[in-house]
């Protein structure tokens, strides 16, 4: 395959891929990432007696990448994920146990405390 076809596949890939929205929050020397999967914003979500809320102003600021979100789990001090992606994608890299994830309906939601 020539090249300019082989950039051209990654392209499409690259915009076929789910991203994540991202808020992140400087305080001194403590970094605080809310994420959560790009669809889950903007939506309540219902389930247990807690309505959970995924605000644009606690979770809206910019569109991450799964490796952009994956860099900034590992780096923060607090991580606050909502979301089956985000929540899965921490399991699966050893930054969190399954035990700590809590389900409001389907959606799972995971802190993570350095």
């Amino acid at each position: 395959m020539r090249r300019a076809e082989q950039g051209l596949q990654q392209d499409r890939a690259c915009l076929n891929e789910r991203h994540f929205f991202v808020k992140i929050l400087r305080r001194n020397d403590l970094i605080t990432v809310n994420l959560c999967d790009e669809e889950s914003l903007g939506t309540i979500i219902h389930g247990a007696g807690v309505d959970l809320n995924i605000s644009e102003d606690f979770f809206g600021g910019d569109r991450a990448t799964t490796d952009e979100a994956l860099s900034l789990m590992k780096t923060c001090k607090v991580a606050n994920l909502v979301g089956n992606r985000i929540v899965q994608l921490a399991i699966d890299s050893d930054l969190a146990d399954q035990e700590a994830v809590r389900k409001v309906g389907e959606t799972s939601f995971l802190m993570i405390f350095r």
